[in-house]
């Protein structure tokens, strides 16, 4: 069986991307959960190591939740986004000596004591208008 050379280059495409396109798309993959936690280690502030599965950290007398405050443009949808991925989530539209909020930012609150608290962090950090997001130190 004779196949013309117009037939073969027309094939040769789509055979090799549909018996790659598994190893292909097993590299995506990868690459974005890499990307991932390269946002979580550039945009977190604190060390993620020392919380245990639940979201807390030992101290002297127990063990506490972290708490983490970041700022968001003061803009209302942008707010509503960040309430649906973080239940623990508390948005001050005045405050702004905490994390050097500016005039037109939102001051959030949140902490790691919560169901899959990486999974919520991992969330907010992919937000591009979220910048960084340090723990919050109360007096």
């Amino acid at each position: 069986m004779m196949f013309s050379n117009k037939f073969v280059t027309k094939l040769i495409p789509v055979l090799c991307f549909s018996l790659f396109s598994p190893v292909l798309l097993t590299g995506c993959s990868a690459m974005s959960e890499f990307r991932a936690e390269q946002n979580m280690d550039n945009k977190i502030g604190f060390d993620l190591k020392r919380l245990d599965q639940d979201g807390l950290y030992t101290v002297d007398d127990g063990k506490r939740a972290l708490s983490y405050e970041f700022c968001i443009p003061a803009d209302v949808d942008k707010a509503q986004a960040v309430l649906a991925i973080d239940p623990s989530a508390i948005i001050y539209q005045s405050s702004k000596d905490r994390v050097n909020c500016g005039e037109n930012e939102y001051l959030v609150l949140g902490d790691t004591f919560q169901t899959d608290y990486r999974v919520t962090l991992q969330h907010l950090v992919n937000l591009k208008y979220v910048m960084k997001i340090v723990q919050a130190h109360f007096e």
